[in-house]
């Protein structure tokens, strides 16, 4: 069984990244818990993820990439014309 910290988050897996100044990388498990964000100054999401559901749109800004998450997926597609 997984270890959950106090926000119900999975210990080591749901944790964010910093990946530039104030630009952060998680997983839909960080992202779907509102205090966790807030906690984090995070007000605008990109949600890569076309079966995910941006779940707090009275909260965050939200871009929604509705990629799959498989190797054949076409990126170039998906960000044409943008």
């Amino acid at each position: 069984m997984m270890q959950l910290d106090a926000l119900g988050l999975w210990v080591g897996r749901s944790q964010l990244q910093e990946i530039a100044p104030r630009v952060f990388l998680s997983n839909k498990f960080a992202a779907g818990k509102r205090r966790f964000l807030r906690k984090h100054g995070i007000t605008h999401v990109v949600n890569c993820g076309g079966e995910l559901d941006c779940k707090f749109r009275k909260s965050f800004q939200y871009f929604h990439v509705k990629i799959a998450d498989n190797p054949g997926q076409d990126l170039a597609e998906t960000f044409r014309g943008s």
